[in-house]
Parts: structure tokens; C-alpha cells; sequence
């Protein structure tokens, strides 16, 4: 219960020794437009939003031309929710995170698989059509989500596999926390 009550919230006493992360990192700019392009598709929609210590950033197409060849995506959504967590009391932001991340993992149906090399521990949970990583690195908490439907020759969307989903999130959120290792905090 305590965790959700300090969820978000921001504490003057930050201790950048201890919390590498004070504000949020422009989130938008932690996928490359190359990614961008390669696994959500031209033309893209962005639309980012931060409110304090929370942010998301959400890349949408949608290809309304009808291809009976099935040659191009029909929808594909990438969404980077990221909250920053600080010290409360003793405990680091990157403890805070942690138990975030543990909270979303709990509540998560199904099962999640655990991702090595992505931020600090990342757990992969995977549905047809989509894909979700909660991860987190440093005091950040990040949930990303990719989906996508694709038309079958009647032009009747169908959802993206999930290995298609599963393998296309790992990469996005490898990438995610590689470019955090550059951002400012």
C-alpha cells in the first residue's frame, strides 16, 4: 500500500547520489526515428505527455490503403510509459522503482518471462498482437507496449504474432534502456 500512496509523488530531498534520474528523460527521444520507422511504420502519429514525474510517448499508424498483397501494416502502436522515482525516507528510487515494477508484474495476467540485459530487470508479458516490458533501470520505471494488426487477404485485420510482438518489444526496450545510459538525469 505504501508504494501506491508514493507512486509519482516527487520529494524535495532527492539525493543525486543515490537517484541518477531527477526529471524525466525526453522520452520520444529515446526511440530513434530509425526504429521508429523499421517497427511502427511511415506516416507516424506521436503523442507524447508528462505530467510531473510521469510521461508517456505513444508512436501510432495506422495504413487506411487496403493492400490485397498483405505487403504493409495495417496498425502498429508503440507506447513508453516512464515514472521517475525518488528517495523516500532511506530507501533509493531505484528500490521504489523496483517495487513499481513488482506491483505491475503481480497484476499482470498470465505469465511473465524475465529478459536479461534490458535496464536493471525487465519481465516480458505477451498477448496475440501484443507485447508489454516492465522494466526498470536505475529510479525509473518503464512499461512499453507494442501491438499491431496486420489485414489477411479478405482485408480482415488479424493480430501481429506473438513472436512477432515478443521479439520486436525486446529489441525497442534493449534499445529504450541503451539510450537512457546517455540521457541526462
Amino acid at each position: 500500500m505504501l508504494a501506491i500512496t508514493i507512486t509519482g509523488c516527487s520529494n524535495p530531498n532527492t539525493d543525486p547520489a543515490v537517484d541518477r534520474f531527477t526529471a524525466l528523460p525526453d522520452i520520444c527521444g529515446l526511440v530513434s526515428p530509425a526504429t521508429i520507422h523499421a517497427f511502427v511504420g511511415e506516416p507516424v502519429r506521436t503523442d507524447p505527455f508528462d505530467i510531473e514525474n510521469t510521461g508517456t510517448c505513444t508512436w501510432i499508424h495506422w495504413n487506411r490503403n487496403f493492400d490485397a498483397e498483405n505487403t504493409t501494416p495495417f496498425e502498429r502502436v508503440l507506447s513508453v510509459h516512464v515514472v521517475v522515482h525518488q528517495n523516500v525516507g532511506t530507501a533509493p528510487g531505484s528500490d521504489i522503482a523496483k517495487i513499481h515494477q513488482q506491483m505491475q508484474s503481480d497484476a499482470m495476467p498470465g505469465t511473465l518471462t524475465e529478459v536479461p540485459g534490458i535496464g536493471d530487470g525487465a519481465m516480458l508479458y505477451t498477448l496475440d498482437g501484443q507485447s508489454d516490458a516492465v522494466i526498470t533501470a536505475d529510479n525509473l520505471y518503464l512499461w512499453i507496449t507494442y501491438s499491431g494488426h496486420d489485414t489477411d487477404r479478405a482485408g480482415v485485420p488479424v493480430p501481429i504474432s506473438r513472436q512477432q510482438a515478443t521479439e520486436t518489444t525486446a529489441l525497442l526496450a534493449r534499445e529504450i534502456t541503451k539510450n537512457l545510459g546517455t540521457a541526462p538525469g
